[in-house]
């Protein structure tokens, strides 16, 4: 009956067939995500330091502090390896 009104007409030419959503974001892979350790609080001065001591040592400020760490334990006869920082990638 109302297939002949123009609106009616118009409104199927309008409106596009919905599509199913999909997921957002990164597919889950089931290892473990990397957490926020440690927040360190600092001067503005002490972090130009540290950026400026890992872009002297051409590496990212994580890895010197990772490595920091490592030389660190070592200096004070820690014996326990250090894990992996980040599943995957870096470590």
């Amino acid at each position: 009956m109302f297939e002949d009104h123009p609106t009616a007409v118009m409104e199927q030419r309008l409106m596009p067939p919905r599509k199913a959503r999909r997921g957002r974001g990164r597919p889950k892979s089931g290892e473990p995500t990397a957490v926020s350790a440690f927040t360190l609080k600092g001067t503005a001065e002490w972090r130009d330091w540290v950026r400026a001591l890992a872009d002297h040592a051409s590496m990212p400020a994580s890895v010197l502090i990772d490595q920091a760490l490592k030389a660190y334990a070592k200096s004070i006869d820690f014996d326990e390896p250090m894990p992996k920082r980040q599943t995957g990638g870096d470590s």
